[in-house]
């Protein structure tokens, strides 16, 4: 019983570690997201986003089984530095796909509006007679 404590506790380290690697993985995602984002390239989006899909369940999946555990206050402020830094990339990525969104959606509409047919074709009181 007591080597499983023992083993369980100096893996602690190893999992806390993988979770900030998770982090750091995600942000540098993020950041080539952002560029895709930003350059309008489109193509590579799509990877980058199962690439960031992928790693947030893994990173999901750590922290599921690390729970609470103290960490040190390195290890602290590191977390604490790249949760913000991914909070920032996320908001400027979602900001970004508004934007496409609705630069995609305006002249489908546009077009749509051009292309229907005239819908108005007797006068209303014509049609209650």
């Amino acid at each position: 019983m007591t080597s499983d404590i023992a083993l369980a506790s100096s893996s602690l380290p190893t999992q806390i570690d993988q979770e900030l690697v998770l982090l750091e993985t995600l942000k540098e995602l993020l950041t080539v997201a952002m560029g895709s984002l930003s350059g309008g390239e489109a193509g590579n989006l799509m990877e980058v986003g199962r690439q960031i899909g992928s790693t947030a369940d893994d990173l999901m999946a750590l922290a599921s089984h690390l729970g609470h555990l103290p960490l040190n206050p390195e290890e602290q402020q590191q977390r604490r530095k790249l949760l913000a830094e991914l909070g920032q990339q996320r908001a400027f990525c979602r900001a970004m796909l508004r934007r496409w969104r609705r630069s995609i959606l305006l002249p489908r509409h546009l077009l749509a509006l051009h292309g229907e047919a005239e819908t108005y074709t007797e006068p209303m009181e014509a049609r209650w007679s």
